[in-house]
């Protein structure tokens, strides 16, 4: 299925990674191509990277939650969040989203850089913004990340979506 015109901008304006691509840059147009393939990981890689990859469509909500509790676990190792699991969206569109909270400690740059990396590793798209809160955008077959700190409320976030449909 193609979407395209407004259907397609309302998708856009609907995914926290692309929207924030979009509002940085008005001036170029966006093609967003569906991975049909799995949200798994892929032949070839570590047993590590398949602890912490998306879940594939199939997986059950408790799966999902799990596994974004791993994620956590490999980009902001040593600390304990508060989670919260969630269904969002519209009856007709729903996605499953994690929110894990970190409150009261500051995290080093580098623990961003290196979950940057080790996001690139796993075979997400990733952007880090240079400007605005240290925080780290990425994107892997429609499931969305976005790991943010801020430094005055000592707050770090990290929120997983699925896409539409998912799981």
């Amino acid at each position: 299925m193609r979407n395209r015109g407004p259907e397609a901008a309302r998708l856009v304006a609907d995914d926290p990674f692309w929207s924030t691509v979009r509002a940085r840059h008005p001036d170029i147009d966006l093609v967003l191509v569906e991975d049909r393939g799995s949200l798994g990981v892929g032949a070839g890689s570590s047993d590590a990277a398949a602890e912490v990859a998306p879940p594939r469509r199939e997986t059950s909500e408790e799966e999902f939650d799990r596994v974004v509790v791993d994620l956590w676990s490999a980009l902001v190792p040593g600390t304990a969040p508060e989670a919260e699991h969630r269904w969002v969206g519209t009856p007709h569109e729903r996605h499953r989203e994690s929110t894990l909270t970190l409150a009261g400690t500051a995290i080093e740059s580098t623990t961003l850089r290196a979950a940057a990396d080790d996001l690139r590793d796993r075979r997400w798209r990733v952007l880090v913004p240079a400007t605005g809160y240290p925080r780290v955008l990425a994107d892997r077959a429609g499931t969305t990340l976005a790991l943010v700190h801020v430094p005055k409320s000592l707050r770090t976030v990290l929120r997983v979506r699925t896409p539409a449909g998912a799981p």
